[in-house]
């Protein structure tokens, strides 16, 4: 997102230097937290009524294709409970890491049948269990084990946030009928329901015409060649089109690869073309100029 910041603010201080009369107003929300949810960021503006726009563009990196369905985002943490007693008296004892192993387990089960499920235009779910925590010392054991979780799912495969925690919670209840011991208590976190906003919105025609003027290039939806939903299924389009009505569309410069790992990077050239897009954009749709 650091390019595409880069880009607009560029877009903002070429209309401003030129002086150029809008007819209408260009907002630019400059936030943080989109990576853990948005609520303190753009989320935050959409809920409280401070972004009152008729349309709008994510600047994230899309490798210049668009977007503009995104889906289901629930993050939450599951918690098993033993005794923590010397290792010596194991045999008698609950232990928290077993039993979330046993839990563990049972959601890679899931994550597997949910791999099945393909939408042809935005992908599978996905379901991972990304952080394990348990245990203080090598001769006790656990009094509590703590697990992270990811599940993110396409939309347009009849899943909602409201049936995914059905499944998850399905999936725990067998575990504990089976043994009582096993009883797993869930705590959700992040939430995004899924969404898909049709490609004839207006500010998708904009942006496509202006990028195809500025590239020289035919802009593709971003599931065309990923066969796939961008993955994302929580950035700001979510906050925007979801909570606040705003058409809006994913797309800037960079590649999703290069972020996030060591040494992230983003070509010069593709913020200059993305700066030239985004005013082409803005003079395309809020001046008389041709």
């Amino acid at each position: 997102m650091k390019g595409g910041l880069a880009a607009i603010l560029t877009t903002a201080k070429v209309l401003s230097q030129h002086d150029i009369a809008l007819n209408g107003s260009l907002q630019l929300a400059i936030v943080s937290d989109e990576e853990s949810g948005g609520s303190m960021g753009t989320g935050y503006l959409v809920e409280n009524g401070y972004l009152d726009a008729d349309m709008a563009v994510v600047a994230e990196p899309s490798e210049f294709k668009m977007s503009v369905a995104e889906g289901g985002l629930l993050w939450f943490e599951l918690i098993t409970r033993g005794d923590q007693v010397h290792s010596i008296n194991a045999r008698d004892a609950t232990n928290a890491i077993h039993l979330m192993a046993r839990a563990i387990n049972s959601l890679e089960n899931v994550a597997r049948q949910l791999a099945e499920i393909h939408h042809e235009e935005h992908g599978a779910p996905i379901l991972s269990v990304n952080t394990v925590r348990g245990g203080v010392k090598t001769n006790l054991l656990p009094a509590e084990c703590r697990a992270s979780v990811d599940f993110r799912f396409p939309p347009e495969i009849g899943m909602t946030i409201e049936s995914a925690k059905e499944l998850i919670a399905s999936t725990l209840g067998e575990l504990e009928h089976a043994d009582p011991r096993c009883s797993v208590e869930v705590e959700y976190q992040n939430i995004a329901h899924p969404f898909a906003q049709s490609k004839e919105i207006e500010i998708a025609k904009e942006l496509r015409r202006a990028a195809e003027e500025v590239l020289g290039e035919t802009i593709e939806w971003w599931h065309e060649s990923k066969k796939a939903v961008i993955p994302t299924d929580d950035s700001d389009v979510y906050h925007l089109y979801v909570k606040g009505g705003v058409p809006s569309v994913y797309f800037g410069p960079g590649m999703l690869k290069d972020c996030h790992v060591v040494d992230e990077s983003i070509d010069v050239e593709d913020i200059v073309q993305a700066a030239r897009i985004f005013t082409m954009l803005a003079l395309n749709v809020l001046t008389d100029l041709d």
